[in-house]
């Protein structure tokens, strides 16, 4: 079924709802039950034809749609339960033996609300979602037991009344919640916003006139009420079976904040519960336990979802092998705000690294490279950032005062210095020597590109510089990797020792061994 037959099939069904509304305002007190039922049967398969239809044609909304359409029916089978009970006693008891259904079905209207706008909500993990919709209808029903546990202490109504208002509390924190959406541009204030905040206001009013401005089934009022919640229910399917802009996703799930005051509104009401006559007492008790319950939950997994975040993204700004920092860390380094000023860098290429793999294997050579990030950690100032680059090219960042050409001419003599020491392996003693170069740049610009092109400019920098040492060495003309924009301004180390021999343990100082 697509959404335009779903559309078309829906029309005949309000016309006919709206028919059997009016009818029953002119016949007799028996035909006018048969008429209202008939007319809450119509509105609410209405209902379920547009969330089947919305299904159908965006089947990858199914987890709002779902719990949405299961909220229709456990209310259907609900109103069913009380239409019998009236027809078997005469008139409905409150609270009835098909309460419960009614309870589930404002967990489902809460999960589809929650869901609705959420982009990641094909992956959020099921018990969160859960759980915030737990305490989002527990935090309702509690804030709205504590503004009616105040009426009901003071003898302003019944227990029986405060604790059907409840329900009206539940619609109403719905309602809050859409238009805080909407307030904070996290949901967009359109037809179907309107058309949703509708519904729950709809359903506000008809939950408060049950307890407030009761009429029975068979009274004109009674109908009044009840096509006003079937109509609201209508609105609410209608709006949440439409898709939303994509330009409107975000993360629409119960933050810390709230989930807070939820608990602490749940445990506020269990202070006094002892004050409260049944069966609200009872009632709200129970409801505030789960809710504190399951709040505890959600705060225990938001704290551990954070722990393995954090963990996370700490491990892809680490280079697995040496523990240093990767580049990806570098660059965010870079661009982080309040990163302005004057950056300094010295790169550092070690010699005879691919001599080492070839003569001692590779794991002499993994041993050569976390060797020389854990050197250049302790060369490096406290604030310093030493990063490994990838392969045997390796660079310390520095900012602030550290970065005047003094201060990174002198990072880089301690880099050279702590380099120059020889490397035991077993027994045998590596003198595995580095060519480094340094430079300096301003990070002018604010922006994520001005720090990348500030990065990539430094990074080019220092590679000629360090190119030209390796040059100088060999004898040759500088042969950089990366191309130099004209005008930059470079630095130049002076070469450490080229030593890079291997050599029995014991014989390092040795003529023809490294230094």
């Amino acid at each position: 079924m697509s959404a335009a037959p779903g559309r078309r099939a829906v029309v005949p069904l309000v016309a006919g709802a709206a028919v059997l509304g009016l009818g029953s305002l002119v016949v007799p007190e028996g035909p006018r039950l048969a008429a209202g039922t008939g007319m809450s049967v119509l509105l609410q398969l209405a209902a379920a034809v547009v969330v089947v239809a919305g299904l159908r044609a965006a089947p990858a909304r199914r987890r709002v749609l779902v719990p949405l359409l299961g909220a229709l029916v456990l209310w259907a089978l609900g109103m069913l339960g009380v239409l019998l009970e009236v027809l078997l006693t005469g008139e409905p008891s409150f609270p009835s033996a098909v309460e419960g259904l009614f309870v589930a079905a404002f967990l489902g209207f809460a999960a589809a609300v929650l869901l609705d706008l959420d982009a990641g909500a094909a992956t959020r993990p099921r018990a969160v979602v859960a759980l915030e919709t737990v305490v989002l209808v527990g935090g309702g029903v509690s804030g709205a037991a504590g503004v009616i546990a105040a009426a009901l202490l003071l003898g302003a109504v019944g227990a029986v009344v405060a604790l059907g208002l409840l329900h009206a509390g539940v619609w109403a924190t719905l309602l809050v919640l859409v238009v805080v959406q909407c307030a904070r541009r996290t949901r967009p204030w359109d037809a179907r916003s309107g058309a949703l905040l509708a519904g729950l206001a709809l359903m506000v009013v008809s939950d408060a006139a049950l307890f407030v401005a009761a009429g029975d089934f068979g009274e004109a009022a009674g109908l009044l009420r009840l096509a006003v919640s079937e109509s609201g229910l209508l609105l609410l399917a209608l709006a949440l079976s439409r898709p939303p802009s994509p330009a409107s996703w975000g993360t629409s799930g119960v933050g810390v904040p709230a989930v807070v005051a939820a608990s602490t509104t749940a445990l506020g009401l269990l202070a006094v519960r002892p004050a409260l006559p049944a069966p609200f007492g009872g009632y709200v008790a129970g409801t505030a336990l789960t809710t504190s319950l399951a709040a505890t939950a959600l705060l225990g997994l938001a704290l551990a979802g954070a722990r393995s975040a954090s963990a996370a993204h700490a491990l892809a700004r680490t280079d697995e092998l040496t523990g240093a920092a990767n580049r990806r860390a570098l660059r965010e380094e870079v661009a982080r705000p309040g990163a302005g000023g004057v950056l300094g860098l010295v790169l550092v290429d070690l010699d005879g690294f691919k001599q080492v793999n070839d003569e001692h294997g590779h794991a002499a050579g993994d041993a050569v490279l976390v060797a020389t990030a854990h050197r250049l950690r302790a060369a490096a100032g406290p604030g310093d950032l030493v990063v490994r680059l990838g392969g045997d090219e390796f660079a310390v960042l520095v900012r602030g005062a550290a970065a005047s050409e003094a201060g990174v001419e002198a990072l880089a003599r301690r880099c050279r210095t702590a380099l120059a020491a020889p490397l035991a392996l077993g027994e045998v003693v590596l003198a595995v020597d580095g060519s480094l170069g340094t430079a300096r740049r301003l990070l002018g610009g604010r922006t994520r590109d001005d720090a990348e092109e500030a990065l990539d400019a430094l990074l080019r920098q220092a590679d000629r510089a360090m190119y030209a040492v390796k040059a100088a060495r060999a004898a040759r003309p500088p042969r950089p990797r990366r191309s130099v924009e004209p005008g930059e301004a470079e630095g130049v180390s002076a070469p450490g020792a080229a030593g890079r021999a291997a050599c029995p343990a014991g014989r390092a100082g040795s003529p023809g061994c490294g230094r």
